[in-house]
């Protein structure tokens, strides 16, 4: 993308429809979402503009399936969609470029790769060896 921005993932799967015509589906293990979700869904823009600008293809759907309810939520993105999802990616790497980026420790920090060096992870470990340290005296 612009200005040496790199993006990269795995596209679940790309079912084709007709020609270049494409339908993109990625499985979600989490709660179900709704159609409004599937809309906004930052991972499905990502994935419809890499279809087109790297794959050359043309994504007629985008598809959120749950896995744990069986159900698929259709979307689709227009070309302002699109646009707007490339401003948000600029973004985003403009933010992490300047260092301005808040973690937002959850569930996702026992996968992530930059656990060693997240400073809201220093802080819990720091918190949780104060504890054990005062517990530990008792």
């Amino acid at each position: 993308m612009d200005n040496d921005v790199i993006v990269t993932g795995r596209i679940d799967q790309i079912n084709r429809i007709n020609g270049k015509k494409v339908e993109i589906i990625d499985y979600k293990t989490g709660k179900t979402k709704d159609k409004k979700a599937a809309a906004k869904d930052l991972q499905l823009g990502i994935y419809a503009l890499a279809a087109e600008e790297i794959l050359e293809l043309k994504p007629e759907r985008l598809v959120l399936y749950s896995l744990t309810s069986n159900e698929a939520v259709e979307s689709t993105r227009d070309s302002k969609a699109l646009k707007e999802t490339r401003e948000r990616i600029a973004e985003v790497a403009d933010l992490i470029r300047a260092r301005e980026f808040t973690a937002k420790p959850g569930f996702g920090c026992k996968f992530c790769d930059y656990r060693p060096i997240c400073p809201s992870h220093e802080q819990l470990v720091s918190i949780r060896g104060a504890v054990e340290a005062v517990i530990g005296e008792e």
